[in-house]
Order: structure tokens, then sequence, then C-alpha cells
């Protein structure tokens, strides 16, 4: 069963290009070269762009407590990684194992995600259903729900979009009304709920 780490970061307080420098030559390839490290994918939050968020498909959840991970995290960072992360406001971490389907990876063909939080007693054996009516909208590119491990969230639910208009489409509403028909609404107050465009590094900018 695969896992997840996903990180949201306000890095308002730093010069945009330095962050983007950082997280693209240095963090992510510094993660990448771990073997519990499987993909990585950034994310800018559609109507804040200074709101970065990056998610990282693990070997396992587990891993994170091991020596490869340890290895680059608290005091093991670089001087470049503590300086920019001090600068940085981190917003939400959430760590977990992938429920549904269970061992997919990011989706190289999402242009937008959608990410819920969920704290409702929503039980997990709902969730192959959900994200089944779901993955069934036009325009949804995958769905992946996640069970927390950590202090932040129950579930998590991942959608990845051909475009975040998807999220706002007629299907999208009828699909979320059927499920809060069948598991109620309590699922729908996401306790963080999140649309984001795919960052693409272009030069010293990103789009």
């Amino acid at each position: 069963m695969y896992g997840l780490v996903l990180v949201c970061f306000d890095y308002s307080k730093t010069q945009a290009d330095e962050f983007n420098d950082w997280y693209d030559t240095e963090h992510i390839p510094e993660r990448e070269r771990t073997r519990i490290m499987l993909k990585a994918v950034r994310w800018l939050d559609r109507p804040n762009r200074t709101i970065s968020v990056a998610a990282y498909d693990l070997e396992s959840v587990e891993s994170l407590r091991g020596p490869e991970y340890l290895a680059i995290t608290g005091d093991n960072q670089s001087p470049w990684s503590k300086r920019m992360l001090r600068m940085c406001t981190l917003l939400f971490r959430f760590e977990g194992r992938q429920l549904y389907p269970g061992t997919a990876l990011a989706d190289d063909r999402a242009k937008a995600m959608l990410m819920a939080g969920v704290d409702a007693p929503v039980a997990k054996e709902a969730y192959p259903d959900i994200a089944e009516r779901m993955a069934r909208v036009p325009g949804v590119v995958s769905a992946r729900i996640y069970e927390g491990t950590n202090d932040s969230v129950r579930f998590l639910e991942l959608y990845e979009l051909e475009s975040a208009e998807v999220a706002g489409s007629d299907a999208w509403e009828r699909a979320s009304v059927e499920i809060a028909d069948r598991v109620g609404s309590q699922r729908s107050r996401a306790k963080l709920l999140r649309l984001c465009d795919r960052y693409v590094r272009q030069g010293r900018e990103e789009r």
C-alpha cells in the first residue's frame, strides 16, 4: 500500500524565483534520490499563487521514519533548506496510507488537482464507492483516497483533473450530491479544501 506526504507552504515572504529554484533543484531532487520517494508533483493554489502544494508518493508511509528520510530532514537539512523553511509558513502537512486504489501514482496528464481533508465520521469502507463515483465525472483523471497517520485529518481525497473547471461542472455537482445522499452531508464540510493548478517550471518563472 503506497503512502503520501503532502505539504502546503505559504512562501509569500520569500523571493519566488529563489523559492522555486530551491524546491526544483535541491528539495525535490534530494527526496527523489531516496528509494522511498516514488514521485513528486508540485501544485499552486488557484486563488493564491504564493501557496505551494507538493505531493510525494511514497513506497510506504512508514518509510518516513526510516534512515533514508531522516538523513535529509531536521538537523540534517542543508543550510539553504533551513533558510528557506524559516521564511515559509507551513499551512498543512499530511501523511497517510493510500486506501484507494492502493498503488496508484500521480497522473502526468492532470493539469489541476482538488484536495479535500475530511474529519467527518465517514467509514473508510465507503471510500471505494465515493472514489469510483467521482472518477466517473468527465474530466476527472484520477481519484485517490488516503487515511491519515499523523494529526492532520482522518482522510484526504485527491482528485486529479484535466482542468480546474471540472470541479465546478454540473457533473461534479451531481456526483457530490449523490455521495452526500449516500454517506451523509458531513463529508462535504471538509476541514481543508483547495483547488490547485499544476506547477510548470519555465526558465526562472512558474506558470
